[in-house]
């Protein structure tokens, strides 16, 4: 059948699949018991009911929102596969959560990895009131041991699309069999297999279609509903998704829907950056050889170029100073380090453990739960209170699953605590935080509003979209600007990075953005030790070339850069990256121990 759609795609005349929901007898309802009261001869009596489960009563859903659902649900009665692009930050997960509760049957969500999987178990669970045991998740750390029918599933297109090699003679683990029998769960019988009525397909433009595939084989469903923010890739196979899913069947522009208020108004600023002297001659002296951008180190020196460096110092302290929410972003993990240890902030990647990403994220937020573990490891190291087992000072990992009130020095900082104003309370959340590549997708930190991307995955339109999702939901303050954010992306002259960089802003031009060109050198000015009060300017024309505000702001920062022009701490962070060229490749999300914590 798979075949049969793709020619009919290729040729022009798209295969629509529709799905008859009400009339389907073999998917049975979801239903909720409520309490319906009765007064009656004798007295009140409280009688129980059963009827589809539903959005809670104080749900909204927006009109751009209503007009998506409108695509998918033309008559009301029918439902048609395809795809439905929304910005990021404008709500997918609740347009996804209606179109379960519309159908109202047994639904399979997918998602790229298990934070995104807690996100939309926690989204159902406040949008909806489908029983508890009617929603269950599967991925690695949480597998159900049945699978009630009808029931809501949410999962990872990975945990679904594992196959075991055939004649593979390595020891099947209690893991594996554990996995393996949900998935049988999930395919149903020999001979019988278990239908499904929805498949949502969240992030639908990232797995390849080979994970489909996989995907379809285990899990029969009646129809699909992909939901994206970028209906992007690199790879040119975005088309596939034509035929695999459906066809598009509503888009959102981005800058409408800023206009209108419901995303906040992004300022996108490429900060050019010099190559620093020394950096520059290593760069050019690996230029000569084959595949020198990626393999030579090249790459690298332009990401840690120490004006790109000393650029997002000047970004970092000038935004601090308004109390901004700021994200650092950088693929490189060596650089993401880096960068963090310099400038002093906390970081966030691939190897770190789940409940040190939960306390870090919930630091940003200012989540009171999380404030008060970092509020307990700095005080108790302040006071040189050591842990009472290991004799060494609090560090994140002693606090990340909970602070133990039973002892008696927590149970006074708790008390403590609780005594502090709000504005005490902030000096121990986090205003800026550094994220690798896994800080693209999955990330729900709504007061964000600076992003300083440091280094991408070469020329990705989609990663530079995802990146400017993390800053796009509407803030909370009401005053002039309070709904503004500004999405800077700084770039090392004179090298491949000019390159990628334009390339990355596609996706965003067309949907209407332009990038307003900074020079760094303008900025970095301000790191000079001037009085206060002293005129700059070069600033001021920094601010102008910003658009008469862009974020810069009018007060001078000045302050003593952690790395200097020509100073002993320049020399060392190019030492540093040549050590990393030199030895083993560690991009991207790999393994290791997690980020400081930083404060």
């Amino acid at each position: 059948m798979e075949d049969v759609r793709a020619e009919a795609w290729r040729r022009g005349y798209p295969l629509l699949e529709e799905y008859d929901f009400e009339r389907d007898s073999r998917n049975l309802p979801i239903l909720v018991s409520v309490a319906r009261g009765e007064n009656r001869q004798g007295g009140a009596i409280q009688r129980q009911e059963k009827r589809p489960y539903g959005l809670r009563p104080r749900v909204q859903v927006r009109d751009y929102q209503h007009k998506a659902l409108l695509g998918m649900f033309g008559d009301g009665r029918k439902a048609r596969s395809g795809i439905i692009v929304l910005p990021c930050g404008a709500g997918k997960t609740l347009v996804g959560i209606c179109a379960a509760v519309r159908v109202g049957r047994s639904c399979v969500v997918l998602c790229n990895n298990n934070a995104a999987v807690e996100q939309w178990r926690r989204s159902f669970q406040m949008f909806t009131d489908i029983p508890e045991q009617r929603l269950l998740v599967f991925h690695s750390k949480d597998k159900p041991e049945k699978l009630p029918d009808p029931c809501v599933l949410i999962t990872t297109y990975h945990i679904l699309a594992e196959r075991r090699k055939p004649g593979s003679q390595a020891p099947v683990g209690a893991q594996a069999l554990a996995t393996q029998h949900v998935l049988d769960l999930i395919k149903g019988k020999e001979g019988a297999p278990r239908e499904w009525a929805l498949m949502v397909l969240d992030e639908v433009h990232m797995p390849p279609a080979t994970t489909f595939r996989s995907v379809m084989e285990v899990c029969k469903c009646q129809c699909k509903l992909g939901l994206t923010a970028t209906l992007v890739r690199e790879d040119e196979k975005i088309e596939d998704l034509g035929y695999l899913i459906g066809p598009k069947l509503h888009e959102a522009n981005w800058t409408d829907l800023a206009n209108q208020g419901f995303l906040a108004t992004v300022t996108c600023c490429e900060v050019w950056c010099s190559m620093a002297a020394a950096s520059m001659s290593e760069l050019l002296f690996r230029e000569h050889k084959p595949h020198a951008w990626e393999q030579g180190g090249q790459k690298k020196l332009a990401i840690m170029n120490p004006n790109k460096l000393r650029a997002a110092e000047f970004l970092l302290r000038r935004h601090g100073a308004r109390r901004d929410k700021i994200l650092l972003f950088s693929d490189d993990i060596h650089s993401l380090k880096t960068y963090c240890e310099v400038l002093k902030i906390p970081n966030l990647w691939g190897a770190t453990t789940h409940g040190e990403r939960e306390a870090l994220l919930g630091c940003f937020r200012g989540d009171d739960e999380h404030v008060f573990k970092n509020f307990v490891r700095l005080e108790r190291r302040r006071r040189r209170w050591l842990d009472k087992k290991s004799g060494q000072p609090y560090e994140w990992g002693d606090v990340v699953n909970g602070v133990d009130l039973g002892d008696e020095e927590n149970r006074r900082l708790f008390d403590e605590f609780n005594k502090l104003p709000d504005e005490e309370r902030a000096k121990f959340q986090f205003g800026s935080l550094g994220l690798s590549k896994v800080g693209d997708v999955a990330i729900d930190l709504p007061d964000a509003n600076i992003l300083i991307q440091v280094s991408g995955h070469g020329g990705g339109r989609r990663q530079e979209a995802q990146r400017m999702g993390r800053i796009l939901r509407p803030k909370s303050g009401t005053g002039p600007g309070s709904n503004e954010a500004i999405f800077y992306s700084l770039v090392s002259r004179d090298t491949h990075e000019m390159v990628t960089g334009t390339k990355r802003q596609e996706y965003l031009v067309d949907q209407g953005y332009t990038y307003k060109v900074l020079l760094a050198e303008d900025l970095m000015r301000a790191h000079r030790n001037l009085p206060p009060g002293s005129p700059e300017p070069a600033f001021q024309a920094a601010r102008a070339k910003a658009g008469g505000g862009g974020g810069l702001g009018e007060e001078l920062v000045v302050y003593e850069s952690a790395v200097p022009l020509g100073s002993t701490a320049e020399h060392d962070l190019l030492a540093g990256t040549l050590g990393a060229i030199a030895g083993p490749s560690n991009n991207g999300g790999g393994a290791g121990r997690g980020g400081g914590a930083g404060g």
